[in-house]
C-alpha cells in the first residue's frame, strides 16, 4: 500500500541491483492502476493589484506602515505605527506601541478615524501583519478596516516603489525618533509627537513645493 514514495525504498532493498526511477517518474507508472494519487497544490492568495496611488483630496486615502521593531531600554519590545495623509503627506500620528499584537492597531486606528474621520481607502505594504496568505489575502485587521467601510490597497509583491511614498519618511522618523529608542513607552511616545509637529507643521517638502502638509491640508 502507499504510493511511490513509499514503496520505492521497499522494493530497492529487496531488488538492490535495480535501477528504480525517480517517485515523480514512477507515480506516472502507478497512476493508472489506482495506486498513486496527486496531492492538490495550496492555492496561493491572488493579489487584487494595487492601483496607482492618487488622492484628490485630504483623507481619501491614507498610508500605513510599520518602521520596525524596536526595543527600548525598558525592554519592552514594540514598533512605532505611523499613519500619513496620501493628498496633503501629513503624518496623522506616530502611536509608541507597546508591543506588536495584533490587537493593539484596532484602537489606534479607530481614534484617528474618530479624529480626522473615515478616510476613503487606506494603502500599505503587501507584508504582515497587512497581509497573510488567506483568502485575497485578508488579515484580521483588514476585515476590520472593511467593516468600517475602508478600501485596503497593498502594493504588489515585489514593488516597494508602490509605497515609497510612505517609506520615505521613515527615514527621517528612524533618524530623529526611534534609533535608539527611548527608555520608556511615554519618552518614546513624545519622541513621535515632536516629529510629528515637526514634519506636519514645519517642514515644507519637494512634492508640495513651498508648502508645508498642514497648509495644503488646511488649504
Amino acid at each position: 500500500s502507499g504510493g511511490p514514495r513509499k514503496r520505492l525504498p521497499s522494493l530497492a532493498r529487496h531488488r538492490p541491483t535495480l535501477e528504480w526511477p525517480a517517485a515523480r517518474s514512477a507515480g506516472e507508472l502507478f497512476r493508472p492502476a489506482g495506486r498513486s494519487r496527486s496531492t492538490p497544490r495550496r492555492r496561493r492568495a491572488q493579489h487584487p493589484g494595487a492601483p496607482a496611488l492618487h488622492a484628490s483630496s485630504p483623507h481619501a486615502v491614507w498610508t500605513a506602515a510599520c518602521t520596525g521593531p524596536c526595543r527600548p531600554g525598558a525592554g519592552v519590545y514594540g514598533a512605532p505605527l505611523p499613519v500619513a495623509d496620501a493628498y496633503a503627506r501629513d503624518l496623522l500620528g506616530c502611536t509608541a506601541r507597546l508591543s506588536t499584537k495584533p490587537g493593539e492597531a484596532p484602537p489606534i486606528f479607530a481614534g484617528w478615524c474618530r479624529a480626522d474621520g473615515v478616510p476613503g481607502a487606506i494603502r500599505t505594504a503587501n507584508g504582515a501583519p497587512w497581509a497573510t496568505p488567506a483568502f485575497c489575502g485578508r488579515s484580521t485587521r483588514s476585515v476590520w478596516w472593511i467593516t468600517l467601510g475602508l478600501r485596503h490597497q497593498r502594493s504588489a509583491p515585489g514593488r516597494p516603489e508602490q509605497h515609497g511614498r510612505h517609506a520615505r519618511m521613515h527615514r527621517p522618523l528612524n533618524a530623529e525618533a526611534t534609533r535608539p529608542p527611548a527608555r520608556t513607552q511615554v519618552t518614546q511616545q513624545a519622541r513621535g509627537d515632536r516629529f510629528r509637529r515637526a514634519y506636519t507643521h514645519q517642514r515644507p517638502q519637494a512634492a508640495l513645493g513651498p508648502c508645508t502638509p498642514a497648509s495644503l491640508d488646511h488649504a
